[in-house]
């Protein structure tokens, strides 16, 4: 028996309730948008030089995914890396624990990545998963898009106690999509598309409306098996990346600690290697 995809929606959100919720983790310039990046206080506090050309880098390969959840673009072959519980949410949901004991077998019907610019969004299939961590790889045909892909970087000094990162990634639902467009535009897509998820995604790309937030923040420790961090992150920030100051890429967002507003985490981009080899 197999789990439709409504349901596959609900325990995407779910999933992203227990991983990243509660009210986001507030940093010092708050979230914000590649149209208005906040240059001069980045530099300032962070160290951080925010040009033109990264950040249209960061932003073109950044990913969004249909049911929610975030990625990045970080192979020419079309690979999109991002969390597990994005690519299967079911994985570790205690709330569907009951449902799988009883033999149901879930399956996602589709999963599209949608990225910036683009008009449309990209089939993509679970790859690889990782048994080490919460990571998945996905794959697209994106031989027809000119996406620049982000650069890993998993040296110890990558990423050090007390550095400055940059996080990226896509609020989660369509309602916290629509509530960045105006209403006239907000009330053109829900007449076009009944309130149906699927077509509301679609009349958003159709509109160039698929954008990430950004925020920025210090980490706070390095461990074993995840990054500790402070900067602000949305719920639909799971599979985001995690970028240190020379722009690469050190971890992916993976949770939030409930009720304390100052540690996020983050899975070391190490864990992602043996993936991308296969």
């Amino acid at each position: 028996m197999k789990i439709r995809r409504f349901a596959c929606a609900l325990l995407g959100a779910l999933l992203l309730l227990s991983s990243l919720a509660g009210p986001a983790v507030r940093a010092d310039e708050g979230m914000w948008t590649f149209d208005h990046p906040p240059t001069a206080a980045v530099q300032q506090r962070y160290g951080f030089t925010l040009t033109a050309g990264w950040l249209d880098h960061l932003r073109l390969s950044s990913v969004r995914f249909n049911d929610g959840g975030s990625g990045s673009f970080v192979s020419a072959d079309g690979l999109v890396l991002t969390n597990h519980h994005v690519a299967q949410p079911w994985w570790k949901n205690d709330e569907m624990d009951e449902a799988l004991k009883q033999g149901l077998q879930p399956e996602i019907a589709e999963m599209a990545a949608y990225f910036p610019e683009e008009t449309a969004g990209v089939p993509t299939q679970v790859t690889q998963i990782s048994s080490d961590a919460d990571l998945a790889l996905l794959h697209g045909d994106l031989s027809g898009l000119k996406r620049p892909t982000l650069r890993l970087d998993s040296r110890k000094e990558a990423a050090v106690s007390g550095q400055s990162l940059i996080s990226l990634g896509y609020a989660t639902g369509i309602s916290a999509i629509l509530a960045r467009a105006g209403d006239e535009t907000v009330d053109q897509i829900l007449k076009v598309s009944g309130g149906d998820p699927k077509l509301v995604m679609t009349e958003l790309a159709k509109r160039k409306l698929i954008r990430p937030l950004v925020t920025q923040g210090h980490i706070g420790d390095v461990l074993t098996d995840k990054i500790v961090y402070d900067a602000q992150t949305t719920s639909g920030g799971s599979g985001g990346p995690l970028m240190n100051k020379d722009g690469r890429v050190i971890g992916v967002t993976f949770a939030i600690v409930r009720g304390f507003g100052g540690s996020n985490f983050g899975v070391p981009i190490r864990f992602a290697e043996p993936l991308l080899k296969h």
